[in-house]
């Protein structure tokens, strides 16, 4: 095991010629330009390292910097407390690092430094493709359009890595068998003038390479402040066109992140066999304004199709629910599922909160709530009943009946005030006598009284829905005056 100490490119491409396994090059300070290695030709084979080749800068805080880096074909290279810097680079298509048909290569310690343009990343930090066993560990990625980008690579380690001020995608990754993210932070700088699927962390399936399998994202915390960014998006695009159980998704464990965001696609998993969903926090981000009427409340979603599917033990905003293939809610899900023990949190609720419910044994919970129910739940057929034992109009509760057929309800023109639209797909009900005017009203809704609990039944093309509201059953009924209606 040589040590040789370098300053400049010249040297440091002499002495990855005669390097060996466990040989360590040390890089003085300065600046080291546009670094090419492609060990893909017979003059170049040594570049196919038998054990790792590291390549560490002398001094940590006057780090060796490297414009550009460019690796096809090469095993078994570290790089350790370098500094790739964008702003000086003359790069191709925007990536500055490209890793490309190699295996064994690990960035440990280093720090890739992007270039802002009108305050917003550009480029992509770091691209890999078409390799195996690839680490970025202790990492720092900052100021690009996209922090990471992978493909069809056999073994990714993501690890104890700070993504941050990316204005597009964190990390992207796609066809990766063996994918590991793990503890890193990933904090988005959205660029409004691409104001359209943005990712925190994105795995995509869209080619035709095998979809990604055997995936670990633990203990990572994901932030985004806009309302277009998703939190954990795990789109499949091959399963979703072909219909084909070839084509899912297998195998993925995600938990104990904290995922923050303003998009309702907070934690959003495509067609799968085998996905654990648990310990994860999953808000609105705090630096929005807990308005759920202007800002989405990010959900777990998971499409209908996927089997063996656990959601346990996390702490939401909103109730998990089975998607269609535009991540709607739908009534039916595939075999194997489990969910329960989730939490059920307030928007006002911050990380380290309790999550018991301090009102659990009282109807209401001391706040307004709006309570949200779609037509669109029993739209592709089949009936569906929501229970709710938590509307409590003194407390200034509202319910919201959305995406209903047209003609679904309709109001009085007399004293009391409903909230309903022209074309009667849409109601707002802040008081019981709203839900009496709309009972006797609406062509598509009735009200039934059983002891002390009303059930709404809304009939559709699709299917009935019911919505059963404990607690307001005798209050409705005392109540009623039909000279009002």
């Amino acid at each position: 095991m040589t040590t040789t100490t370098v300053s400049d490119k010249s040297q440091l491409l002499s002495a990855l010629k005669t390097a060996t396994g466990g040989d360590t090059i040390v890089l003085e300070p300065g600046n080291y330009g546009s670094i090419s290695l492609r060990g893909t030709t017979s003059s170049t084979q040594y570049l196919k390292y038998s054990g790792e080749v590291t390549i560490v800068s002398a001094v940590s805080t006057n780090r060796a910097i490297i414009d550009k880096l460019y690796l096809e074909g090469v095993e078994n290279l570290t790089f350790k407390q370098v500094k790739f810097d964008y702003t000086s680079a003359t790069t191709t298509n925007g990536q500055p690092v490209v890793v490309k048909s190699s295996s064994g290569i690990t960035f440990r310690g280093d720090k890739f430094d992007g270039e802002l343009v009108d305050s917003y990343g550009t480029g992509t930090g770091i691209k890999i493709s078409q390799g195996s066993d690839i680490q970025i560990v202790n990492s720092n990625v900052w100021g690009y359009r996209k922090g990471i980008e992978t493909w069809a690579v056999d073994g990714l380690t993501i690890q104890n890595t700070k993504v941050h001020n990316i204005s597009y995608d964190g990390i992207v990754s796609g066809h990766v068998q063996g994918l590991r993210i793990i503890g890193n932070t990933v904090e988005m700088n959205a660029n409004p003038a691409e104001d359209q699927h943005r990712d925190v962390i994105q795995i995509y399936n869209e080619g035709g390479k095998a979809p990604s399998s055997d995936v670990l994202i633990a203990k990572n915390t994901l932030t985004a402040t806009d309302t277009t960014t998703h939190g954990i998006y795990a789109g499949n695009a091959d399963a979703k066109s072909t219909g084909s159980a070839s084509e899912f998704y297998s195998d993925f464990v995600i938990r104990d992140n904290k995922i923050m965001t303003g998009q309702k696609l907070g934690l959003a998993i495509g067609q799968i066999d085998g996905v654990t969903i648990t310990g994860n926090t999953v808000i609105q981000n705090d630096a929005l304004d807990d308005n759920s009427r202007t800002v989405a409340i990010p959900i777990v979603h998971v499409a209908q199709e996927s089997g063996n599917v656990a959601v346990t033990e996390n702490i939401l905003n909103g109730k998990p629910i089975a998607a269609d293939d535009t991540w709607q809610e739908v009534k039916d899900a595939g075999s194997g599922w489990t969910i329960s023990d989730n939490a059920v949190v307030a928007l006002s609720w911050r990380v380290g909160e309790s999550t018991e419910d301090p009102y659990a044994d009282v109807r209401g919970n001391g706040v307004a709530d709006e309570f949200r129910y779609k037509g669109s739940w029993v739209a592709n057929g089949g009936d569906r009943v929501d229970e709710n034992s938590n509307v409590n109009f003194d407390e200034g509760d509202t319910i919201v009946l959305i995406n209903y057929e047209e003609n679904s309800f309709k109001g009085v023109y007399k004293g009391n005030q409903l909230d309903v639209n022209s074309t009667g797909t849409y109601v707002k009900i802040d008081s019981i006598t709203d839900l009496q005017e709309l009972a006797a009203s609406s062509p598509k809704l009735s009200a039934e009284v059983s002891g002390d609990t009303l059930t709404l039944h809304i009939t559709q093309t699709g299917g009935v829905h019911d919505i059963v509201l404990g607690g307001l059953g005798q209050e409705y009924q005392s109540s009623y005056d039909a000279s009002l209606f």
